[in-house]
């Protein structure tokens, strides 16, 4: 019998869950058997996806994601996958548009960086820099 990702990972949080990738993604492990976290600007689009958890989180809103995160974490008991896929958008001449990477949260099991990356130079960079930092995890 072939192993289920719930085999290896119980619990999951999606940022952007309402639509596209972040809906692919949460659709999946919920097939798999994952308990998924889900979060959208607006919760009552997530209320089709059957068996996840809608969280509100509006990544406009100052340092309030990172405490929905904790918040959300402590309720699954902690979470073994965080798929960060919700964005908002940069509107500049890309030249002028400022790169950053910055790390927004650390504790012993979770490192957490924002990096704008839009190269495949910029993004292979970014990907090298935080392996060195012994991440084991990268999504």
């Amino acid at each position: 019998m072939a192993a289920r990702l719930s085999d290896f990972y119980r619990t999951a949080f999606i940022t952007g869950a309402s639509t596209g990738l972040g809906r692919a993604f949460a659709e999946m492990l919920l097939a798999e058997g994952v308990r998924v976290w889900g979060t959208s600007r607006e919760t009552t689009r997530l209320t089709a996806i059957s068996g996840l958890v809608p969280v509100t989180l509006d990544l406009r809103e100052g340092p309030t994601p990172l405490k929905v995160f904790q918040d959300a974490d402590r309720a699954a008991g902690g979470f073994d996958l965080v798929v960060n896929n919700a964005g908002f958008g940069v509107f500049a001449e890309f030249t002028g548009a400022a790169r950053r990477q910055q790390e927004l949260f650390s504790d012993a099991r979770f490192r957490v960086f924002d990096d704008y990356g839009h190269h495949p130079a910029e993004i292979d960079a970014t990907l090298r820099a935080f392996k060195s930092l012994g991440a084991r995890r990268l999504l």
